[in-house]
């Protein structure tokens, strides 16, 4: 976690000296013309995401399951980007598994954790490698479910896996 904070200071930093450097000269990406980027990529990567999601501003989605459905919305996030996330169930409970698939490498996957008849979680995930993060959600009840997920961090986006 102190890298990911020590990222986020830099890219605080970086946005700051942009802010005053004069307009012109630099590609709207933060990376100067020409490529090479002379600043941390992980902490470029985390700017570029807050820029999009601030941490201020939360983000709800509501996933409808219905009996024995199974769902599952990822968070795009570079390396060590942190993303806040809290989940509730209403109208029963769901079985659930927090976890990542790489984006660069076959067969990755990393589990956060799992959990049986949840009516929901709250915290922070920071990602493990490059790729999309979060959660399946399964219904093993008789009725219909609602999850609702706010979510708020370092992610350049959301995705519905359904």
């Amino acid at each position: 976690q102190l890298k990911v904070e020590l990222a986020k200071e830099a890219a605080a930093a970086e946005a700051a000296d942009a802010a005053a450097r004069p307009s012109g000269g630099a590609a709207t990406g933060g990376a100067p013309v020409g490529g090479a980027s002379a600043t941390n990529p992980v902490a470029e990567a985390a700017a570029a995401a807050a820029a999009v999601n601030p941490d201020s501003q939360w983000t709800h989605t509501v996933v409808p399951l219905a009996p024995n459905q199974g769902r599952e919305v990822k968070l795009v996030m570079p390396k060590g980007a942190r993303a806040e996330y809290e989940w509730s169930v209403a109208g029963g409970k769901v079985n659930y598994d927090m976890h990542g698939d790489s984006t660069g490498a076959p067969n990755s996957y990393f589990s956060y954790k799992k959990g049986t008849g949840a009516e929901g979680d709250a915290g922070s995930l920071v990602a493990e490698f490059d790729g999309a993060h979060g959660w399946f959600w399964r219904n093993r009840g008789t009725e219909l479910v609602n999850v609702t997920l706010r979510t708020r961090g370092a992610y350049t986006e959301l995705k519905k896996m359904y």
